[in-house]
């Protein structure tokens, strides 16, 4: 009895990765400019000097590009470890929102697509276990409220809404975590 061979080309393998990363930088350029509806699978396909066919091949849909940028922004954010302290887990958490913002803009737009919402929910469990996590010592009710000012949502109403900075939003969230660490 002989065994099947599995096929295995490294050269179409870069290949797939480099024009599914062609596809993404496309697909961010493009939300952040014009929006989750107004944006079209052709106009990133075009803009990615691919086919239409290539990025439903690749993605499925524009809700998996928004759910795949979501998640590329998280791994490429250096996660703290799991034992960080209370200022390791601020530091991460606005790297996070600094470099993602205009996803998560486009994201909250299209949260009635499917997989877009439950990423968002898998994103405050995260977050919150990786809260936990930093601050172990702390009553439950200074992480609720920790969780509660670092999301998302509070993240971009104190940029849109406010006009702040990122940086006035790293010194506000540290100001917050070192008076309820306190």
């Amino acid at each position: 009895m002989s065994e099947t061979r599995r096929y295995s080309s490294p050269l179409r393998e870069q290949q797939a990765a480099e024009t599914r990363e062609a596809i993404l930088r496309a697909a961010a350029r493009l939300f952040a400019e014009h929006g989750f509806q107004a944006t079209t699978i052709k106009a990133v396909a075009t803009e990615a000097a691919v086919s239409s066919a290539t990025v439903y091949a690749t993605f499925g849909s524009k809700a998996r590009l928004i759910v795949a940028l979501l998640e590329q922004l998280e791994l490429d954010a250096d996660p703290p470890p799991d034992n960080a302290d209370p200022r390791t887990w601020v530091a991460y958490h606005c790297r996070i929102m600094e470099v993602s913002r205009g996803v998560i803009r486009v994201a909250m737009q299209a949260t009635g697509e499917p997989g877009v919402a439950a990423l968002f929910e898998a994103g405050d469990r995260h977050r919150r276990a990786s809260l936990d996590r930093a601050l172990a010592g702390h009553p439950a009710k200074v992480r609720d409220e920790l969780w509660a000012i670092s999301s998302p949502t509070v993240y971009l109403a104190l940029l849109d809404g406010c006009g702040w900075s990122d940086a006035d939003y790293r010194r506000w969230l540290s100001s917050m975590m070192t008076k309820a660490t306190a």
